[in-house]
């Protein structure tokens, strides 16, 4: 999630809109991570499958 927020803080331009960005991703990686790491990537931890979503 560290990796998430850092890109879309840096490649907005404002507060709004990387704010706006930030709750959209954590929102998606907390929804889907487990279930698409226990499918697809199963030797993967919940949050190296959230970095290399973002």
């Amino acid at each position: 999630m560290y990796t998430c927020t850092s890109q879309n803080t840096l490649s907005m331009t404002t507060v709004n809109k990387s704010q706006e960005l930030l709750v959209y991703c954590d929102h998606d990686n907390n929804a889907d991570s487990t279930e698409h790491t226990d499918q697809t990537h199963p030797d993967q931890t919940e949050a190296e499958h959230q970095s290399a979503d973002c």
